[in-house]
C-alpha cells in the first residue's frame, strides 16, 4: 500500500531549517554585493556605478541559482555517492 504525498505529513522543523539557511545565503550574497559595490572604484560616474550595481546582483542571482540546484534530488545523490 503506498502512501501518497498529500498523506505525508510535514516536518516542519525541516521547512524552517531550510528556510532558515535560504535566507542566510541570500543575506550573504546581499552583504557582500552592496559591500563590494561601496569600496572606491576611482573615477567612475554615477551611472557606471548604478551598472556595476546591477552586474553585481544579476551575478547574485546566479549564485542563488547554482545553490538550488544542490537542493535537487539528482544532484544531492550524486554529491553523495562522490564523497
Amino acid at each position: 500500500m503506498s502512501v501518497s504525498l498529500a498523506e505525508q505529513p510535514i516536518n516542519t522543523a525541516e521547512i524552517q531549517n531550510r528556510e532558515w539557511v535560504r535566507t542566510l545565503e541570500q543575506l550573504l550574497l546581499l552583504i557582500l554585493i552592496l559591500g563590494r559595490w561601496m569600496l572606491p572604484k576611482g573615477k567612475l560616474t554615477h551611472d557606471q556605478l548604478s551598472q556595476l550595481l546591477l552586474v553585481y546582483i544579476g551575478t547574485a542571482a546566479d549564485i542563488v541559482e547554482f545553490f538550488e540546484a544542490f537542493s535537487e534530488k539528482q544532484v544531492s545523490k550524486k554529491r553523495r555517492s562522490l564523497s
